[in-house]
């Protein structure tokens, strides 16, 4: 083993080859991650860090965005749209413009479902029952 690796045995240094990184991290900015956030979602993607049986989604930051909003969205599980880009811009540290596509991918995703101008965020319980990406949000 280097000096390198046994001082820090989980940094990861590699050469990307013929890898196309300015199209990586273009997604990263759309995603509103830096190259290091997208790079460790995928590792952990990879190594099986998936759906689990409480239904939540395997992306780290999905999940944090999705259990933000049931939080934030009260007894009748809805939530203003301006209300939940605010609470996913201070829950994922982001600027309140790039949140949007984290709620979009949560709706494709069947976890939340926009409907003039609120949003309503599906029950815990109705994701361990049903598969979110094919089940429609609660009305």
């Amino acid at each position: 083993m280097t000096n390198r690796l046994e001082r820090n045995p989980n940094r990861v240094s590699f050469d990307p080859q013929d890898a196309d990184i300015p199209a990586f991290d273009a997604i990263a900015e759309e995603r509103g991650m830096s190259r290091a956030e997208l790079l460790r979602e995928k590792v952990k993607e990879t190594v099986g860090q998936r759906e689990d049986d409480t239904g939540l989604p395997d992306n780290e930051a999905l999940r944090r965005a999705y259990l933000a909003l049931l939080d934030a969205a009260g007894p009748n599980h809805r939530i203003a749209t301006e209300g939940a880009e605010s609470t996913l811009a201070d829950k994922l540290n982001r600027p309140k413009g790039s949140v949007r596509s984290v709620l979009k991918e949560l709706e494709e995703r069947g976890y939340v479902a926009p409907r003039w101008g609120n949003i309503t965020v599906r029950r815990r319980d109705a994701l361990v029952s049903s598969t979110p990406e094919v089940a429609p949000a609660d009305d």
